[in-house]
């Protein structure tokens, strides 16, 4: 059974000129042909990535600060291994994951699947959750709750519609559950604005 470890040293703002927001993640295997390391270094901002084997370059991209999904396959040895980035839609930062052999991921059990994309108008759902929390805002004659409201609405859209290791359809129902629940909280917001209740 192959077992996994791994460290990621953080970041820290005050020692940004040494890290340069790079994450590193190692994994260390002892499979049947001999035990292996595999490296990976990850921008947070820019995209950039490293993959090394044993020391070795394996893989190297340049700026790609769109792309916050990525699973890349890899040689390690004689077995072949899939370096996974996906956004950790939680703590706003990344989870770093390798799989063996196209068998599930080591630290998070799942299968990789391919990037998919989803049709391009569900990113209408994140501007649908910002001018429903202003307009309910504007209605009710309220400010701060309207714009917490549309500001972690929208961002939890925004969340779900780039983590392309999720299906398109899965994607879809959670932002429009998500804009859904927007809806209905700003309409009880200006309902009770019409009954007299009083907003900050």
């Amino acid at each position: 059974m192959v077992s996994c470890y791994s460290k990621t040293p953080r970041c820290y703002p005050h020692n940004s000129n040494n890290c340069q927001k790079m994450t590193k993640k190692t994994w260390y295997l002892p499979l049947r042909d001999g035990p292996h390391t595999v490296e990976l270094e990850h921008g947070y901002f820019s995209g950039k990535k490293t993959i090394r084997v044993d020391g070795e370059i394996v893989l190297k991209t340049g700026l790609k600060p769109l792309q916050w999904y990525s699973a890349d396959r890899i040689n390690v040895g004689k077995h072949t291994a899939i370096v996974v980035i996906r956004p950790n839609l939680r703590a706003n930062n990344y989870i770093y994951d390798i799989a063996l052999d196209d068998g599930p991921t080591l630290e998070g059990g799942q299968y990789v699947r391919p990037t998919l994309s989803a049709p391009i108008w569900t990113w209408l759902f994140v501007p649908a959750c910002i001018i429903i929390g202003i307009w309910a805002g504007v209605l009710a004659h309220e400010r701060l709750f309207s714009k917490l409201l549309a500001g972690w609405t929208a961002t939890q859209c925004f969340w779900y519609l780039i983590d392309r290791s999720a299906p398109p359809d899965e994607r879809i129902r959670k932002c429009a559950f998500v804009t859904l629940a927007c809806l209905g909280v700003s309409a009880v917001l200006v309902f009770a604005h019409l009954l007299g209740w009083q907003f900050g």
